[in-house]
């Protein structure tokens, strides 16, 4: 994990980040200041211009033609402004959306062995929470660009005030910084609210999340829990409530603070450069042009000076919302280095000594494990749970490196070789398999071009064309009805044969199977191994089922307990030899056969 970031590396990295997103928003925004500012320094002078046109008695041309131009000028920055406003919220809003597919491209590219650490998991969720959940970005550029166009319009106030009164400069400035003092106390307690309150909010949402998710319907309906649901989600309400309330009331206190410290500079302001209107005893007199141009340019002058300290502590606080975005950003994603071999035909698999734990934990999974698969052999690897045969199959697909030992594939090390060809080697369906919200088609080939002859000819061989061929669209129908209007939900048993369709599709020379039959009914189960070797013809298969007669269907079986090997041989060499497989094999078989 890496440590905390400063809030200069932060802002760079989100800076750097919103650039290569759009490498235009961040000079248009920062025009759309400028214009904005230039308006505010138009708004100084204009007073100042008419009082003068009228003391002076300016001819009526000259008039005219000094309002049409000031009309001219406003009217431009006024139209550039809102039309770059318009572009910059469009763009806010892109960038709302690209941030989060910012994190999930980190996410498929950094090693697998992170997505299994409960750390780096929560450092994702409060990465994106502030960012979909109350708009921390948001909230940072708007921030960011009252910064910008603040400090233009300050820097053309001090140099007028500058130039009449230094006391009334330094004074206006002292004030000022007093009551910013008190709104970054204020700012502290209140990004310590916002901050206790973080997982409160996330618990409320999942909640919500729950109780609206058609996942969970049946239990809720069945079981009539949404009267504690929808109690336990009012009682992270009251909690979050609670803490608003008791902010909010700070938040009020130090604003009347604040309110009365800037009546206080208004009332020195008017007082001050009133008299230098109507007397020289404080200093030369002014006209009531420049009364007005000072009494307006101290008022920007204030204004400006404490919007950007006030925007920098929001930009603090944003801060403290985004940083678990750059740091999520900034973790390791680079794989620990593969080879550069080409992989050619499968001819053996091999696990020379290979022990693992899996990360920050002491558990050996698998202890010192050997054993060798030749090519063309179907494998069953069986054990209780938790005996370490999943594992085996994360090991082989290169999730996880082994803490000692080697694995090999025709006796190089798997790490030896580069990550297409190896990835090409291997056919898998998970115990844990995921379908994804796309067409059947592209679910089965993983690619948004197929041959849809080899797509059918293994969708008849497993029978899912039965049901595909009925729909509308066949296999170019869309899975998941909560994302397509016209698509479909299939049974368990459909997407675990779609996910098989995608290892036979896929035609690596080491197809492996976890689970593949979990969801099927029995007839399904038994068309699926009568077909085994066929549907593995002339390739190496590892199968892993907790269902035992699964093994008899295959060359070998590999029995893991507790981490080590304790058989490795066919069926019925293993019903004569090992008591363990025995057991296994005899409990499973007695309440079938009932």
């Amino acid at each position: 994990m890496n440590k905390k970031i400063s809030d200069f590396s932060n802002i760079k990295i989100l800076v750097k980040t919103i650039y290569k997103i759009n490498k235009f928003y961040i000079p248009a925004f920062l025009l759309q200041d400028l214009a904005k500012a230039m308006e505010t320094v138009v708004n100084i002078y204009l007073p100042m211009l008419f009082i003068n046109s009228l003391e002076k008695a300016w001819p009526k041309d000259k008039v005219f033609k000094l309002v049409f131009c000031l009309i001219i000028l406003k009217l431009f920055l006024k139209t550039f402004g809102y039309i770059m406003e318009r572009w910059k919220n469009i763009q806010i809003e892109t960038l709302n959306m690209a941030f989060p597919q910012v994190l999930a491209k980190k996410t498929m590219e950094m090693p697998y062995e992170n997505l299994e650490d409960p750390k780096i998991l929560d450092l994702k969720e409060r990465a994106l929470f502030p960012i979909t959940s109350f708009g921390a970005l948001y909230n940072f550029i708007e921030d960011a660009s009252l910064i910008a166009r603040e400090i233009f319009t300050l820097l053309a106030s001090f140099s007028i005030v500058f130039v009449f009164s230094k006391a009334l400069l330094v004074l206006s400035i002292v004030i000022s910084t007093i009551t910013i003092a008190i709104d970054k106390k204020m700012s502290q307690k209140q990004l310590k609210y916002q901050q206790d309150l973080i997982p409160i909010n996330r618990k409320y949402g999942y909640y919500i999340n729950l109780m609206s998710s058609p996942t969970y319907q049946k239990e809720i309906r069945i079981f009539q829990m949404n009267k504690i649901l929808l109690k336990k989600a009012n009682d992270y309400i009251n909690h979050i409530c609670a803490g608003f309330e008791k902010m909010y009331i700070e938040v009020a206190n130090t604003f009347s603070i604040s309110i009365g410290l800037q009546t206080l500079i208004r009332f020195i302001s008017y007082s001050y450069v009133g008299m230098r209107a109507f007397s020289d005893k404080f200093g030369p007199k002014i006209g009531l042009g420049q009364f007005a141009l000072l009494v307006s340019a101290n008022e920007n002058l204030v204004s400006s000076y404490k919007s950007i300290v006030s925007s920098y502590l929001d930009i603090k606080i944003d801060m403290g919302h985004l940083r678990p975005f750059s740091e999520f950003l900034l973790l390791e994603t680079k794989q620990k280095a593969y080879g550069k071999e080409t992989i050619g035909e499968f001819k053996s698999l091999v696990f020379d000594h290979v022990t693992f734990s899996y990360p920050k934990t002491d558990r050996k999974i698998l202890d010192n494990i050997c054993f060798t698969i030749n090519k063309g052999e179907k494998i069953s690897i069986v054990g209780l749970n938790n005996a370490g045969k999943t594992t085996i199959i994360k090991l082989i697909c290169r999730f996880f490196r082994p803490d000692s030992g080697q694995i090999l594939i025709n006796g190089k090390d798997i790490q030896s070789y580069d990550k297409t060809s190896y990835n090409k080697l291997i056919s898998a369906v998970f115990q844990d398999f995921s379908l994804f919200p796309m067409t059947i088609g592209e679910n089965i080939v993983a690619n948004l071009n197929y041959n849809r002859d080899k797509l059918k000819a293994i969708g008849q061989s497993l029978k899912i064309d039965e049901f595909i061929e009925k729909l509308e669209k066949g296999y170019d129908t869309n899975l998941y009805k909560d994302i397509y209007q016209n698509a479909v939900d299939l049974s368990g048993g459909q997407k675990q044969k779609i996910a098989i369709a995608r290892a036979l599709y896929r035609s690596g020379d080491l197809v492996i199977l976890d689970e593949p039959t979990a969801s099927l009914d029995p007839l399904a189960e038994a068309a699926i191994y009568e077909n085994f070797h066929s549907l593995t013809y002339k390739k190496t298969a590892l199968y892993i089922s907790h269902r035992m007669s699964s093994s008899k269907f295959c060359d070998k079986i590999l029995l893991i307990d507790n981490g080590k090997i304790s058989g490795f041989a066919s069926h019925e060499a293993m019903m004569k030899s090992n008591k363990l497989y025995q057991k296994l094999y005899n409990t499973q078989a007695k309440y079938f056969a009932q």
